[in-house]
């Protein structure tokens, strides 16, 4: 169930987790839910060609092709689950220059091991390009809980503020 923390402030934290939607990703719609599952299928050890299935419980997803964003309100910080989901986007939308890329994409392979994303994306084993942007998603996401990141890293993540800034007062009017 959700924590007592939770329950007793349910609609500040829903409200302020929309407020936070609508200024970084407005033109994504966003869900959030009780909790998220994720099937994992991985090779059955010792037994080739046959798949072990899983569920996992994730605290955020996205899907690209239906332009949603779902978060699991019983996650201990969904707007930092937020804000990490809402960086994939800003790769489909090409809002970084490759240099901006090639600078995030040279670090991603540090936050990857500083944000335990092998271990956590293991259905992404073998895909760099997946599991770099998820390190890169998980540094956004602690750059936007308010750490500083050093050299080209932060003007960078700047950007990609400022743009979702400008794009939800636009849409807001």
């Amino acid at each position: 169930g959700f924590s007592d923390r939770y329950l007793a402030n349910e609609e500040e934290i829903v409200r302020g987790i929309t407020d936070l939607a609508q200024q970084i990703a407005p033109q994504v719609d966003v869900r959030y839910v009780d909790r998220l599952f994720r099937t994992i299928k991985t090779p059955y050890p010792g037994i080739p060609g046959v798949l072990k299935v899983s569920e996992r419980e994730i605290a955020g997803q996205r899907d690209a092709a239906k332009n949603i964003i779902e978060v699991s309100l019983r996650y201990e910080d969904p707007q930092t689950v937020l804000r990490h989901e809402a960086v994939h986007s800003f790769f489909d939308m090409g809002l970084l220059t490759g240099g901006e890329q090639r600078v995030l994409k040279a670090k991603a392979k540090e936050w990857r091991t500083r944000f335990d994303v092998d271990t956590r994306y293991r259905n992404l084993a073998g895909d760099e390009t997946a599991l770099n942007e998820e390190g890169i998603a998980d540094a956004y996401g602690a750059y936007r809980g308010g750490e500083k990141f050093g050299g080209l890293i932060q003007p960078a993540f700047a950007k990609i503020t400022r743009f979702l800034q400008r794009l939800a007062n636009f849409l807001r009017g």
